[in-house]
């Protein structure tokens, strides 16, 4: 907010789970909402019974909402899709192989997501904002599906539950292919998307 940005964290999910909502009072962020304030549509109380949270789909039609809303201002979003995490949000199930919690379902879910991440890009496209936009997309965990003997995540340190994708795309940011020795975490996400804002990360940070 001090550098003249307007802020909002938008999520598929419920904030209160492992106290999230406490975490982020106090924060800085303009707007916050999640699924107990979000509203889709006649069956949000059935997606909420199977899946704990709404679609990605939803989520995305909101923060469209708040984007149309700022005319002209410098924002921030914190954008947090739950469709691809464990049991695997998916609106069309009737096109979907495999049961709840399969690793079938989970692509669907992540392919819904990415449809998601479409409609904000086309939103920012019709309002002139897309080239000078930068997209952040991270994962903060991976997932099992069998690979040594684990299922889901939290479980183990096994690389397909702790390697995590991470993507900086659009504004000045330029395109490389160097592939780094040094081991990144999420710690270091938030310095780096202000050193692409042109902003210096507080003191205190580490990262």
């Amino acid at each position: 907010t001090s550098h003249g940005y307007k802020s909002a964290l938008f999520m598929s999910g419920q904030l209160k789970y492992a106290a999230a909502a406490d975490l982020l009072k106090n924060r800085g962020l303009d707007t916050i909402e999640d699924s107990d304030s979000l509203k889709c549509g006649d069956d949000d109380a059935a997606a909420m019974a199977i899946y704990a949270h709404l679609g990605d789909d939803c989520t995305a039609a909101a923060v469209s909402r708040w984007i149309d809303d700022r005319g002209k201002e410098k924002f921030f979003l914190w954008v947090w899709f739950t469709n691809p995490h464990s049991p695997y949000f998916v609106r069309a199930r009737a096109r979907i192989g495999g049961t709840l919690g399969s690793l079938e379902q989970h692509m669907a879910a992540f392919a819904e997501t990415d449809a998601a991440i479409g409609v904000l890009r086309n939103k920012l496209k019709s309002k002139g904002l897309l080239d000078q936009t930068v997209f952040v997309i991270v994962g903060d965990h991976g997932e099992a599906f069998g690979e040594h003997g684990q299922l889901n995540h939290g479980t183990s340190v096994f690389e397909e539950q702790v390697h995590v994708p991470l993507l900086f795309s659009g504004g000045n940011v330029v395109a490389s292919h160097r592939k780094m020795d040094a081991i990144g975490s999420m710690v270091d996400l938030a310095p780096s998307i202000l050193d692409v804002a042109g902003i210096s990360a507080p003191a205190g940070w580490q990262g």
